[in-house]
């Protein structure tokens, strides 16, 4: 039985490297090619000084970055904090600072929102901005980097230590009624979660799943 998640991706990766792990308008990744990606990531954000059990908040679109940036931050045995990118102002402060992250991957897109509200961010103090960072690096004073430059030039596994019942992702609530909150869930329950998928729509191996939902969201968490 597989650990974590990244551990999933390394297996396949390891016996069907060539076949397509996702499709994502005109992307197409196979698992091989898009574990070397993930492991360069995750050793770039090792080389930051992001740790084992450390947050990451993640506030990103649909696009393969971000994926590439969930299985970095896995590979490292680290905790992704996925942003709802429709919230601004004190709910999406009130996210950020629950999560105590002190690194946000952030798309382009978002840093007006984040901009409003930086002087209320308490553990910030690093953005890797995906798309153009002029903006961000006029506006807020923190350590601005360029997600293309976060890569390592390893490319190998990353060691971590971590087990099934280590939290493997925070997601937050709608806040429909209230302010969002942080549900803390481990590896093991979203292994389980997309055990259960396959086996209620008997998927195999040869099927193809469409997803409609945003990243941040749990239903696409658990294809």
């Amino acid at each position: 039985m597989h650990q974590d998640i990244a551990s999933i991706l390394e297996h396949q990766a390891e016996n069907i490297p060539d076949s397509v792990f996702f499709v994502m308008r005109e992307s197409l990744e196979t698992y091989g090619n898009f574990n070397l990606k993930a492991n360069s990531f995750a050793h770039g954000l090792s080389e930051l000084g992001i740790v084992a059990h450390e947050i990451v908040a993640v506030m990103m679109p649909n696009v393969d970055a971000y994926l590439v940036a969930r299985f970095g931050i896995h590979k490292l045995g680290a905790v992704e904090a996925s942003i709802n990118t429709a919230f601004r102002g004190s709910g999406l402060a009130h996210m950020l600072n629950l999560c105590d992250a002190r690194v946000l991957l952030v798309s382009d897109r978002f840093i007006d929102q984040i901009a409003e509200i930086a002087d209320s961010l308490i553990a910030i103090d690093t953005l890797i901005v995906h798309g153009d960072s002029r903006q961000a690096k006029q506006r807020l004073k923190w350590r601005i980097l360029n997600y293309d430059d976060v890569f390592s030039v390893k490319k190998n596994n990353p060691n971590r230590d971590i087990d099934e019942y280590d939290t493997g992702m925070i997601l937050f609530t709608s806040g429909t009624t209230g302010l969002s909150k942080g549900c803390v869930l481990s590896h093991r329950y979203l292994i389980h979660q997309a055990e259960i998928v396959c086996e209620q729509f008997r998927v195999t191996i040869d099927d193809t799943l469409y997803s409609a939902f945003p990243l941040f969201h749990l239903s696409l968490i658990h294809i």
